[in-house]
């Protein structure tokens, strides 16, 4: 009787030890909004809190909408940024002025000019949907 309340213990010990390190993940979907148009790819910098590339990668784009969704991510902050490749160049095009020909965004506050990386900051602790909206200079 002893050797099975032992190994009872034992059992219901690793199941707890297995409960306590599984750690909650979450989902966070991206919605590129005010696209010009359809051409090219939409290019996202999904980063940390330190500015970190968690995942850097190009989509698609449909009805002047590009969207991506990230799983398994654990809480905590994180930021975008994002530019329209409308020629697929795999870089931002400037003019001759150095003013960008194509769209960009960021996530968070900022007022004018690139933002720094902690006003591009949000907190994920569930799943979430964000928008960020394309801007046009040219």
């Amino acid at each position: 009787m002893m050797k099975k309340l032992m190994f009872l213990n034992l059992i219901l010990s690793i199941f707890t030890i297995s409960l306590l390190s599984q750690e909650t993940t979450y989902s966070l979907t991206i919605q590129v909004n005010n696209l010009r148009d359809d051409n090219g790819l939409v290019g996202i910098d999904f980063f940390d809190e330190n500015g970190t590339t968690i995942k850097g990668e190009y989509i698609p784009i449909k009805n002047n909408i590009a969207t991506v969704t990230y799983n398994d991510l654990k809480k905590g902050n994180y930021g975008v940024r994002v530019y329209h490749d409308e020629n697929k160049n795999d870089k931002m095009d400037f003019n001759w002025i150095k003013l960008p020909k194509e769209g960009f965004g960021y996530t968070g506050e900022h007022k004018f000019g690139i933002p720094k990386i902690q006003d591009m900051l949000f907190t994920l602790d569930n799943n979430k949907t964000i928008s960020v909206s394309m801007i046009y200079i040219l």
